[in-house]
């Protein structure tokens, strides 16, 4: 295995979210560190896009 894979390891992850639509509304932080966006949307309207 090479070093340089071997230190990713060691290196913690970062999370990011973000809305692209304009019609959700922005996230609002509730407690701390923890942020949420909701709005009530009709089955099927939308399609489940997951990015990596």
């Amino acid at each position: 295995m090479k070093l340089a894979a071997l230190a990713t390891l060691f290196v913690p992850g970062m999370a990011f979210a973000a809305w692209t639509t304009t019609d959700f509304p922005a996230f609002t932080e509730e407690g701390t560190g923890r942020f949420i966006s909701q709005k009530v949307v009709e089955k099927g309207t939308r399609p489940l896009q997951l990015n990596f």
